[in-house]
């Protein structure tokens, strides 16, 4: 069994699809908490006492995989044991791959701890890595609009203009996944968390 814990309710689907994409046997539960988020979006900064209160109650009804879908709560997933941060997977590949990564995001809490896990990740692996940022926080608002397709398009065209200097672009948010189909023309690798994510935490429950 995998359970995710989301901060939206939109990446419920968005995960249910991915795994089924890739197994369609494994037991899937989610669990939401939008809460999280709107401290996160309010105070710019994890809510980590309502994070451990969540992340409790979702050990006390499983034992097994737990991942947590929001990069803005992160460093939050260090702090719990047996809480997997989505973005790991792809953060290491990334890193381990090149040494120029554009780092873009919608929501600004989650700009230094994925900072920081690239930052961590390049230490633990002796890599020197150059992060620039590629700020698409105008694009939140069509997320909160419920328009996915304008938020998508919008983080591309920022990217499209602002990924100088860089080899490959870490979408730093699962929302921001969809975007990748708008930059085919790039010629750079681009990278989101939730597909590469899912693909790994699978091997390691098979394993």
């Amino acid at each position: 069994m995998i359970t995710f814990l989301h901060t939206a309710k939109a990446n419920v689907k968005r995960f249910e699809d991915l795994v089924r994409k890739y197994d369609e046997d494994v037991e899937i539960r989610h669990f939401v908490n939008e809460d999280l988020l709107r401290y996160a979006l309010a105070q710019g900064t994890a809510d980590s006492e309502s994070f451990q209160q969540e992340t409790a109650k979702i050990k006390n009804e499983t034992s097994e995989m737990i991942v947590c879908t929001c990069s803005s709560y992160g460093d939050e997933c260090e702090k719990v044991d047996g809480i997997e941060r989505i973005d790991q997977p792809a953060v290491e590949y990334l890193v381990k791959k090149y040494n120029r990564i554009g780092l873009a995001f919608t929501v600004k809490s989650t700009v230094l701890v994925s900072k920081k896990l690239v930052e961590d990740t390049a230490r633990r692996l002796n890599k020197d890595v150059e992060i620039s940022l590629i700020d698409c926080s105008d694009c939140w608002r069509f997320f909160e609009q419920g328009d996915p397709e304008q938020y998508e398009k919008e983080i591309a065209q920022i990217i499209l203009e602002k990924n100088s200097g860089v080899e490959a672009i870490f979408l730093a948010q699962a929302s921001m996944q969809n975007a990748a189909q708008h930059l085919k023309t790039l010629d750079k690798e681009v990278m989101a968390s939730p597909e590469y994510g899912v693909q790994e935490f699978l091997k390691r429950l098979k394993n």
